[in-house]
């Protein structure tokens, strides 16, 4: 056989895949978000909307970049960090590159948690992210495990506008990262729903599946979880 049948390679993938595909639909819709604006057809809270995910779009994406890259060499072995093997190692050192060009993470964080403070740019975001969730029908278990996520996000906001600065400076990345993933997710969810509705054979709920449990499903554990191994088989073939 080939080493897409081992679980740890197959793992590796779905990983990768779901992690890939949230940055898809997370840069995507922020595309959309500065066609709306660059057309007259957004108001306030698309650009309150964009002005919160740019950074944290940047951020996340540019983070999880390298992290998956490095797994796509882990998979291949020696072979993978062998430049004229494949063209993983240089996307390795751009993955790098790209973590610190245009603001380093703690610079961003920084400046999400500014204007957040500032400018009270989550209540938007939340208001349009859970109108769009609550008219999910195919996956509203999905959707109301990020419409929970978004809650308790808005609850560690609060907590760190409130405290010190020092506080609040100390737990920035935390809370860039709820904020992404919770978009993330709910961006995945509302292009499943599409392509469901659509009657598209769609991989994303099962990619929907795997994102939530890794990212955002409290007290997960994938060895309590049956339905684990056969997922990532599919996921596997899929690719």
């Amino acid at each position: 056989g080939t080493i897409a049948a081992y679980p740890l390679v197959q793992e590796a993938v779905a990983d990768i895949l779901s992690e890939t595909q949230a940055a898809v639909a997370s840069t995507f819709y922020l595309a959309h978000l500065l066609d709306q604006l660059e057309t007259g057809q957004g108001g306030e809270d698309t650009s309150a909307i964009y002005r919160l995910l740019v950074n944290v779009n940047k951020y996340l994406t540019s983070i999880r970049m390298t992290e998956m890259v490095h797994r796509a060499i882990e998979v291949l072995g020696g072979n993978g960090a062998i430049e004229s093997f494949s063209v993983l190692p240089r996307l390795y050192r751009d993955a790098v590159v790209y973590e610190s060009w245009e603001g380093t993470h703690n610079v961003l964080a920084l400046q999400v948690l500014r204007d957040l403070g500032r400018y009270h740019l989550f209540a938007p975001f939340k208001t349009a992210m859970g109108q769009a969730l609550a008219a999910v029908v195919q996956l509203k278990d999905e959707a109301a495990l990020v419409t929970d996520s978004l809650r308790r996000t808005e609850v560690l906001l609060e907590r760190l506008l409130v405290g010190t600065p020092r506080y609040a400076e100390a737990h920035a990345r935390r809370a860039i990262e709820q904020i992404g993933v919770g978009a993330q997710a709910g961006l995945l969810i509302l292009e499943a729903e599409w392509e469901l509705n659509e009657g598209i054979n769609s991989l994303k709920p099962e990619v929907i599946a795997h994102f939530l449990n890794r990212r955002l499903r409290p007290g997960y554990d994938p060895l309590e979880d049956e339905a684990y191994l056969p997922r990532l088989e599919r996921l596997m073939a899929a690719t």
